[in-house]
């Protein structure tokens, strides 16, 4: 059985990412004011290129939390400028929706056709979980 957060993704991901679900991807859950989140996300940019993801491989998700002033997608342009990583696609979530799918921030999920093989934290990214067989 899986867990509720991994039904609450997928479902997430069939409603929001337009892309499909079909072979690898990553799901990299993100802040844009976490600094563990910066160190997450650049230490995924070098495994993306290391590795060879494509761009339709990886989604960050964002929540808009209404607390945290400015509008959100200048928030995420800053994200990305900060950390000098590449914006691909990118969905945003309400903060309530990003915590029924993600057991915290930053979480980083390796899935094969819609199913999670692998999650980490900041500190459990192991580049090589994400080399392509």
């Amino acid at each position: 059985m899986k867990p509720d957060w991994q039904e609450k993704l997928t479902e997430l991901l069939e409603q929001k990412y337009s892309l499909g679900l079909k072979g690898d991807k990553v799901v990299c859950v993100l802040s844009t004011t976490c600094g563990n989140c910066k160190m997450a996300a650049r230490r995924m940019e070098g495994i993306f290129t290391r590795y060879d993801w494509k761009d339709d491989e990886i989604l960050t998700i964002f929540s808009d939390n209404k607390i945290i002033s400015g509008p959100i997608e200048e928030r995420i342009d800053s994200f990305f400028d900060e950390t000098k990583t590449k914006r691909r696609n990118v969905i945003i979530v309400s903060h309530d929706t990003l915590s029924l799918v993600a057991p915290r921030v930053p979480t980083i999920f390796l899935l094969k056709d819609g199913i999670v093989q692998k999650t980490h934290g900041y500190r459990s990214i192991y580049s090589e979980d994400f080399e392509k067989k």
